[in-house]
């Protein structure tokens, strides 16, 4: 992945940009981005694109820390997945993925 270009859309009450990045495939996309300044940065959930451990990956050696927090919407509690059958599936679905992604099939 590589940044193309970073254009400021908005800055006031807070800071908008619009990224233009290569994926690692060649595609070139936009993203949109909400800048909370160099402290944080707010990530959108997308289980495609496996948000957080593409992050971590590019991120890895450069001391900067991803955490994650689910939305208060999700019925899900992660400390004791095993209790309830829908969260059983998905830790089963998602496994697979996130083992070959781990090992670079992935990237």
């Amino acid at each position: 992945m590589r940044l193309l270009e970073r254009k400021l859309v908005y800055s006031g009450w807070g800071r908008f940009l619009l990224l233009e990045v290569e994926l690692g495939d060649g595609r070139l996309v936009q993203r949109q981005i909400e800048d909370h300044g160099e402290a944080a940065a707010v990530l959108p959930f997308d289980p495609e694109r496996r948000v957080a451990l593409v992050c971590r990956r590019q991120l890895r050696g450069t001391g900067v820390e991803i955490v994650l927090h689910a939305t208060r919407y999700d019925p899900s509690v992660p400390d004791r997945w095993w209790t309830k059958r829908s969260d059983i599936r998905w830790i089963v679905s998602e496994l697979p993925k996130v083992l070959a992604y781990s090992v670079g099939l992935g990237a």
